[in-house]
C-alpha cells in the first residue's frame, strides 16, 4: 500500500493471489499481513481499470472478529487511501454494528465484522430493514474475502461456519485467511479442506530456517516474559509499570476497578481505560488519546502512562508499551496482546502474565472457560499458565519460534481434536447453511456465527414507543422503527439476568426495567423501498431465565435501572444519575430520501444508467453496477457450465420489467390522485397528471418531518396496492420466451422481479393494465438494448389477471428447494440478480439527475 520494499513472504502472497490461489497466512503480529493480503487485490482493481477487462474480484472484503479492529483497520486503510496512489472510488468504506456505514456493501474496498458478512449471506443480515434481506447476499459472490485474526473466531460456530461457505463458493470467490497465533499444523489441516495454500513457517521451525527472516522489526524485538504471583492491581501496576504501561484484565468488571484503583493509587501517571462497553464517541476520544500518547514511542512522555483494556487492545491497535500487565488467557490471545510490547525494530520490553481471580478469590478464567469447560478454552488457559510458569518461559526472551511452541504446547490437544473428521464438520456445517438460505430463520445465527453470551444492549426510556401516535407523526417510535439506528452496547446474557434477578430479589413485585425484541413485522404500502416498513416488537420482561433460549436477540433496559460513565463506560447496577440514552449512530439511512415523479421510461432509462454509467451518490463514487456483475456472472458461469451472454440478457430484461406492475390501472389511478393533491397543498408536481405511465409519484414521505407524513397519511383515496409480483406474473411468459424457455433462467429473473421489495413476496392482486402502457414499455426494452425484440416481447406480456399463477410459486419454491438440495446455482445466481436489480431500482433517482437536466 506504500511503496517500501516487500518482505519475501509479502512476495509470496501477492503471486500466489494474482495468480487466482488461496492463501492460508500465517505470519507473526506486526510482521505486515494486511498489505500482504490486500495490496494484490488493489493491484488486480487497477488491472482491470486499465486493461477494461473483468478478470479480478471487484471487491475486497475485509473481515474482523471484532468491532474494534474493524475501526482501526479501516483508519490506516483510509489514510493510505489519502496518500493519493488509490482510485478515489476505492476509498475504503466500513460496515459494523456501531459504524453502519456501508449496509449493502457497495464500496469497492469495505471493512466489516464477519457477523456482518455471515448474516449477510444467509440472507438475515444485521443493521438494515428486513425488506432488504435478499440484498446482500449477492456481494459476497465475486467478491476478494480476507479473514484476519482467524484465532478470534468462535470455533464451533463462525470458524465452521466460514470454512463451509468457502467450500460453498470454491472457484466463485477468492480469499485469504490469516493468524498469527495458530498452529501450523492446524492451518495446513484447514488448507487442505478449502483447497488453499499454506503460506507460514512449518512446525518446529528455528529462528534461522523462517521466511521472515528479512522483517526486521520481529527479528530484534526483544519481550521477556514473567509468571507472576498474586493478582493484577494497583500495588503490581505502581511496583512493575514503565513508562507507558498496558494492562489487560478478561473481563469489563475488573478492568473498571482497576481504572479507579490506579487513578486514585498512581496519581502521577495519566490513566486511561478502553473496553466494549462504551459509546462511539466516547471510545473514539479515548483512542484517539491512546493513540496520540503512543504516537512517539521513541522517546519516554512527560508522564508516566497506563492504559487499562480488556481484549479490545489484543488485536489491530498499532501501539508499542514497555510493559504489559496481563491476566492469564489462551496462549493465542496472550502473544495477540505482546504484540502491543515493544513492536517495533530494537524495541525491549516486560511482559508480566497473572492468574485472574475473581470476586471470591479464586481463579477464574471467564470469559474463555465455564464450569464444564464446553469450549476447551478452561484447559488451554491452564496449560497456558503451566507452560509460562516453566523455566523455558519465565524470565525467557520470547519471540515467533518460542511463541509458535508456546501455541503448540498450550492448544494443540484442542486443535487436534477440532481438525479431527474437519471434512465431515465442514459437510455437515453446509448442510446447515444451506437449510438456513431455505427457509430463513432467525435462530440459525447463534448455531451458524456466535452462540451469542453477548448480546446487543439499548438503553432506552421507552422501547415499545408509542407507535399509534407514531404513524400519524406525533409520538415516539421508540425501538420499534430501525433499532439499528441507535448504538448498543454488548453485554452478556447472564449480566441481563443477573440484573433482573437482583431487581426481584428487592421486590418481587417490580416492574422489570428491561425489554426484548421478539418479532419483526413487514408491511408493504405500495411496493416502493421508501414505503415498504420493518417494525420490531418489543416485550417487557417478567424473569431473568427468559433472556436464555432463542426468544430474544436484542434486549432493552430503562435509563434508571444501569449506569455510564464517559470515562468507564456502562456498568450495571443504578446510579445517581440514570444513564444517557442511546444515540443515534451516524448511519446515513435511504428511507429517509423524499422521491420526485418521474414516469415509467425516466425510471427505466435511469437504472440503465446506474447499471452502464458511473454515479456519485451523496459525495460516494459508484462505479457502473455492470461492474460489479460481471465477474461474479462469469465465475458463476464458468462453475456451473451456464452462458455468461444470456445471464447478462436475464439481467437486463429484469431492468426492463420488473416495475410493469405499476401499469395498473389502480396504481396509476392512485398515483395522478396524488398528484393532483401535491399540486393543491405543496406546489407544482414535478409531473403533471396527464396520463403518462409513471413509476414514481412526487412524495411527501419523509420519516424526519411529522407534518408531511401526516399530509400524506391524510390523503384519502384507495390504496395503489403492491405491484412486485403483479410485474413477475404479468411478464413470465417473456422471461421463458427470452431466456430461451429455460427453466431455471426464467425462475431466477421471475424471482429476482418478485422480490425486488420484499424479500418473501409470493401473491399478487388483480391487474388490468392501462391502456397506454405499450409504448412505455416497448420504449423501455429499446432503452435496455432490445430493439429487436421489443414489440414482440410487449405483444406476450398479460395484461389482465385476477391473482397470481402457479408459475410464479413453483420459481420461488424451485430456488429454495435448491439450497435444501444443496444445488446451489439457481440461488446464487438469483442473489447476484436480484441485488444488482435492487441497487439499480435504488439509485435510478440520483442517475435521471445525473442524466437529465429536468431533474
Amino acid at each position: 500500500m506504500t511503496e517500501q520494499k516487500l518482505y519475501h513472504f509479502q512476495q509470496h502472497v501477492r503471486e500466489a493471489i494474482l495468480n487466482g490461489r488461496n492463501i492460508i497466512l500465517q505470519a507473526p503480529t506486526g510482521g505486515g499481513k494486511t498489505r500482504a493480503a490486500i495490496e494484490p487485490g488493489l493491484i488486480g482493481f487497477n488491472r482491470d481499470r486499465r486493461r477494461k477487462t473483468y478478470d479480478y474480484p471487484p471487491r475486497i472484503i475485509y473481515l474482523q472478529p471484532m468491532r474494534t479492529l474493524a475501526n482501526s483497520a479501516v483508519g490506516k486503510l483510509q489514510e493510505a487511501s489519502g496518500e493519493g496512489a488509490w482510485a478515489k472510488e476505492w476509498y475504503p468504506t466500513i460496515q459494523t454494528g456501531d459504524q453502519p456505514d456501508d449496509p449493502l456493501f457497495e464500496g469497492k474496498l469495505i471493512v466489516a465484522t464477519v457477523d456482518q458478512m455471515l448474516a449477510s449471506f444467509l440472507t438475515l443480515p444485521y443493521s438494515i430493514p428486513r425488506r432488504l434481506d435478499n440484498i446482500n447476499a449477492g456481494a459476497m459472490l465475486g467478491s476478494y474475502l480476507i479473514f484476519d485474526e482467524f484465532h478470534l473466531y468462535p470455533r464451533n460456530e463462525m470458524m465452521l461456519t466460514v470454512l463451509a461457505m468457502l467450500k460453498m463458493l470454491q472457484g466463485i470467490s477468492r480469499f485469504t485467511i490469516m493468524s498469527a497465533t495458530f498452529s501450523a499444523t492446524f492451518l495446513q489441516a484447514i488448507a487442505k479442506v478449502v483447497d488453499a495454500e499454506f503460506i507460514g513457517d512449518p512446525s518446529c521451525t528455528v529462528a534461522a530456517d523462517s521466511i521472515f527472516t528479512d522483517v526486521t522489526n520481529i527479528q530484534t524485538q526483544q519481550r521477556t516474559w514473567y509468571a507472576e504471583s498474586g493478582r493484577l492491581d494497583a500495588d503490581a501496576v505502581n511496583r512493575l509499570r514503565g513508562r507507558r504501561t498496558i494492562c489487560v484484565c478478561n473481563v469489563v468488571d475488573r478492568a473498571q476497578k482497576l481504572y479507579d484503583d490506579v487513578r486514585c493509587q498512581i496519581p502521577d501517571a495519566d490513566c486511561i481505560l478502553l473496553h466494549s462497553r462504551f459509546y462511539q464517541s466516547d471510545r473514539k476520544g479515548i483512542q484517539e488519546a491512546l493513540l496520540d500518547a503512543f504516537k512517539d514511542d521513541k522517546n519516554a512522555p512527560n508522564r508516566d502512562i497506563i492504559v487499562i483494556a480488556t481484549q479490545v487492545v489484543e488485536v489491530g491497535l498499532d501501539i508499542s508499551a514497555d510493559v504489559l500487565l496481563t491476566e492469564c488467557a489462551p496462549a493465542a490471545s496472550l502473544i495477540q496482546r505482546a504484540g502491543r510490547c515493544a513492536r517495533r525494530e530494537n524495541q525491549e520490553g516486560r511482559v508480566h502474565v497473572f492468574q485472574p481471580v475473581g470476586e471470591d478469590g479464586s481463579v477464574s478464567y471467564s470469559p474463555y472457560g465455564n464450569a464444564k469447560d464446553e469450549d476447551g478454552l478452561e484447559a488451554v488457559c491452564r496449560l497456558t499458565w503451566e507452560a509460562i510458569s516453566s523455566s523455558a518461559c519465565n524470565g525467557q526472551v520470547i519471540r515467533f519460534a518460542e511463541e509458535q511452541r508456546l501455541v503448540d504446547l498450550a492448544h494443540g490437544e484442542m486443535d487436534r481434536q477440532f481438525v479431527d473428521g474437519l471434512v465431515s464438520k465442514v459437510d455437515s456445517r453446509m448442510r446447515e447453511i444451506t437449510d438456513c438460505l431455505a427457509v430463513r430463520n432467525d435462530s440459525c445465527l447463534s448455531q451458524l456465527i456466535r452462540n451469542i453470551a453477548s448480546v446487543p444492549l439499548f438503553i432506552h426510556p421507552n422501547p415499545k414507543g408509542n407507535t399509534t401516535a407514531s404513524e400519524s407523526g406525533t409520538g415516539d417510535e421508540g425501538l420499534t422503527i430501525q433499532p439499528f439506528r441507535y448504538e448498543s452496547l454488548s453485554v452478556s446474557r447472564g449480566q441481563i439476568s443477573h440484573l433482573i434477578k437482583i431487581t426481584l430479589e428487592l421486590d418481587p413485585d417490580a416492574e422489570i426495567p428491561m425489554f426484548g425484541c421478539d418479532g419483526v413485522g413487514i408491511r408493504d404500502q405500495g411496493g416502493d423501498d421508501a414505503m415498504t416498513k420493518t417494525t420490531y416488537q418489543w416485550t417487557r420482561l417478567r424473569e431473568g431465565n427468559e433472556v436464555f433460549g432463542g426468544a430474544y436477540a436484542w434486549f432493552a433496559v430503562e435509563p434508571f435501572a444501569v449506569s455510564y460513565r464517559s470515562d468507564t463506560g456502562f456498568g450495571f447496577g443504578a446510579a445517581d444519575q440514570p444513564a444517557p440514552p442511546s444515540p443515534l449512530s451516524e448511519q446515513k439511512s435511504r428511507e429517509s430520501s423524499a422521491f420526485i415523479a418521474d414516469t415509467y421510461v425516466e425510471h427505466i432509462s435511469g437504472l440503465n444508467y446506474a447499471y452502464s454509467r458511473p454515479l456519485t451518490i451523496k459525495g460516494r463514487d459508484h462505479l457502473p453496477l455492470h461492474d460489479e456483475f460481471a465477474y461474479p456472472l462469469s465465475v458463476l458461469c464458468s462453475v456451473f457450465n451456464e452462458d455468461v451472454a444470456l445471464g447478462e440478457r436475464m439481467l437486463r430484461l429484469a431492468l426492463a420489467l420488473h416495475d410493469v406492475g405499476k401499469l395498473n390501472r389502480r396504481w396509476q389511478t392512485w398515483a395522478s390522485a396524488w398528484q393532483h393533491y401535491y399540486a393543491q397543498h405543496l406546489g407544482t408536481p414535478t409531473r403533471p397528471a396527464d396520463g403518462t405511465p409513471l413509476a414514481h409519484t412526487d412524495t411527501a414521505y419523509d420519516r424526519r418531518d411529522p407534518a408531511l407524513k401526516k399530509l400524506a397519511s391524510d390523503f384519502k383515496h384507495p390504496p395503489r396496492g403492491t405491484h412486485a409480483v403483479e410485474s413477475a406474473e404479468a411478464v413470465f411468459t417473456v422471461l421463458f420466451n427470452a431466456s430461451g424457455r429455460h427453466p431455471i433462467w426464467t425462475a431466477i429473473t421471475t424471482a429476482a422481479i418478485m422480490r425486488h421489495h420484499t424479500p418473501d413476496a409470493e401473491t399478487c392482486e388483480a391487474y388490468r393494465m392501462v391502456e397506454n402502457a405499450q409504448s412505455a414499455l416497448v420504449e423501455s426494452l429499446r432503452v435496455c438494448g432490445f430493439d429487436a425484440e421489443a414489440d414482440t416481447w410487449v405483444g406476450q406480456i398479460v395484461q389482465t389477471f385476477d391473482g397470481s399463477g402457479s408459475n410464479l410459486l413453483k420459481s420461488v419454491k424451485m430456488i429454495a428447494n435448491s439450497a435444501s438440495n444443496r444445488d446451489m446455482k439457481p440461488l446464487f445466481f438469483y442473489l447476484l440478480i436480484v441485488r444488482i436489480l435492487r441497487l439499480a431500482d435504488q439509485r435510478s433517482g440520483d442517475a435521471l439527475r445525473h442524466s437529465h437536466p429536468l431533474f
